[in-house]
């Protein structure tokens, strides 16, 4: 690790001093004036403790659940990561940090992890988090019954333990050295068991805050835990996430300050609203990924030659250009994200028409007719990005049809 981002992970750690900065930072070399800016700039910008924080948000349903098998848009993960925990979470530098379990070990052959759960963490009445509420919860996402969107990620557990009263084994059919990460998806939420089953709809969590009221895809009020064990992070006395779906019914909320922040602006107006005195637009790279899968089990996209056709025809920079305002960058169809550590940007997809001609005329589907679902639910503008879609699969023969979807609703049905 260089010094640069040594001293960074140094300032972000929010159990250092200034003494032990200072020590730290002038043994790597720099001068205790720097170092003293930097520590001032530092504390300048952590953030305060208090208040109550009103967000608007979209992607949400009136069908949502706590079940999180079920989680597929940003309101219940939010919901959820701030009242329940998992085993291991994603930490400020996207490195494995421990969550409920303050430590994990794998054997030799990276089959078999233990995790190590923390002791005296408790839900919100009162319970104490058992290896029983741990296997439990993970059990919601294995085995053939299991409804989960996570059903496919944790595929290759073969069976889950309890060694004693704090360490749950976690056995895999297959080697897996970066297994804690998957513990990390935001579908593994630890929940209370009864009877010996995840309790899934519960509204005890382990988490920063305590879940007060909840209407699904309306309105959710959460209030801070004095008694979290993760005392360094809920900044917020108390949280009201609405939901808002209209992008511009969002976007006047915030500029009325009938909210105080909102998630994802309509990106043809965020100039504009960038203009705006109170409105800061903060642009955050991530690992949020807008994609479009066919499914290989059904016809036409069974045909390898069509998926790759459609490829070779897909206008990615134009995508990023047009369709996010150069609020992104191509993906090139790899599953990781620019923030993850084994992120490949060599990886690229070349648009060439002609090749794409060639495939289709292989694959003997020149004038295909494919319908595509689509609603501005799924992320912001994706039925102009349907429209060009359309218009460049146009050029290689392939006929478009898209079906406008309502934004209520859109995951579930699609």
């Amino acid at each position: 690790m260089d010094n640069d981002k040594l001293i960074k992970r140094i300032l972000d750690d929010n159990r250092t001093t200034r003494r032990e900065f200072m020590v730290g930072a002038t043994a790597l070399g720099l001068t205790a004036t720097v170092a003293s800016g930097m520590w001032s700039q530092a504390q300048a910008a952590t953030p305060k403790r208090g208040g109550h924080l009103k967000a608007g948000l979209n992607d949400s349903n009136t069908s949502d659940s706590l079940d999180p098998a079920s989680f597929n848009a940003t309101m219940m993960i939010a919901i959820s990561r701030a009242f329940r925990d998992s085993l291991v979470e994603v930490g400020q530098d996207n490195s494995a940090q421990p969550g409920l379990a303050e430590s994990w070990e794998s054997s030799a052959n990276a089959k078999t992890w233990r995790f190590k759960l923390r002791g005296g963490v408790t839900f919100s009445d009162g319970k104490s988090l058992t290896t029983e509420d741990v296997i439990a919860s993970i059990n919601v996402h294995r085995g053939e019954d299991s409804k989960s969107g996570a059903k496919g990620v944790f595929s290759g557990i073969t069976d889950v333990t309890a060694d004693g009263s704090d360490v749950v084994v976690v056995t895999l059919a297959d080697a897996n050295a970066d297994f804690p990460f998957l513990m990390t998806d935001y579908h593994m939420n630890i929940v209370p068991s009864k009877d010996g089953k995840a309790d899934v709809f519960s509204k005890e969590g382990t988490g920063l805050y305590f879940l007060r009221d909840y209407e699904p895809g309306v309105r959710t009020t959460l209030e801070r835990n004095p008694n979290a064990w993760q005392s360094d992070f809920g900044f917020f006395d108390s949280v009201e996430l609405t939901t808002i779906l209209d992008d511009t019914a969002r976007e006047n909320a915030l500029i009325t300050k009938t909210v105080d922040v909102i998630n994802r602006p309509g990106l043809k107006t965020i100039g504009r609203l960038g203009r705006v005195p109170h409105v800061n637009i903060v642009d955050v790279k991530s690992n949020l990924a807008f994609t479009h899968p066919m499914r290989m089990d059904v016809a036409p996209f069974d045909n390898n030659d069509l998926r790759q056709a459609l490829k070779h025809a897909l206008p990615r920079q134009e995508f990023v250009d047009k369709i996010l305002f150069g609020y992104g960058e191509v993906g090139n169809d790899q599953p990781l994200g620019p923030v993850f550590k084994n992120y490949d940007p060599s990886i690229q997809n070349e648009y060439d028409l002609d090749k794409a001609r060639s495939l289709i005329k292989k694959a003997g589907m020149d004038g295909v007719k494919i319908d595509m679902h689509s609603a501005d639910t799924a992320y912001g503008g994706a039925l102009d990005a349907a429209q060009l879609f359309a218009e460049h699969f146009s050029k290689i023969g392939v006929n478009l049809n898209i079906i406008r979807e309502s934004k209520d609703g859109y995951w579930n049905n699609i």
